[in-house]
């Protein structure tokens, strides 16, 4: 069975390396930093609020070794959530970016997106 899966796998990656080299790259700035331009000022005007005005102090717990804790309020400065509010943006942008960029690698080559997804198919398949 271990050969036959692997014969397989010989296959259709012979398959996928054939289309690999006659593969048309898409245009990177329409779809990633156009994507991620877009995304980004998105995110920070839906989340960017919410957070800016909801998340104004934590609360900061130490323990003495004992049973007590010793809990306390504590501001959260302004630079820090605007920062916050940066890396979630940055981060959700960023995952945008990337499935628009693989859906653009896979309208343009439509041989190498059918490779590819039959690949993971029988590797699920078989595993």
């Amino acid at each position: 069975m271990a050969g036959f899966v692997k014969e397989i796998g010989n296959q259709v990656s012979r398959g996928v390396q054939g289309v690999s080299n006659s593969m048309n790259p898409p245009n990177y700035l329409y779809w990633s930093v156009i994507p991620f331009i877009i995304a980004f000022f998105v995110s920070s005007l839906l989340i960017g609020p919410f957070i800016y005005s909801y998340f104004t102090t934590v609360t900061h717990c130490e323990s003495n070794g004992t049973r007590s804790k010793n809990c306390k309020e504590v501001k959260v400065s302004g630079y820090v959530r605007i920062l916050i509010i940066l890396v979630v943006a940055i981060i959700i942008s960023s995952i945008v970016s990337a499935a628009s960029y693989q859906t653009g690698l896979y309208i343009k080559n439509p041989k190498l997106a059918m490779g590819i997804e039959t690949t993971r198919v029988v590797k699920n398949v078989f595993s």
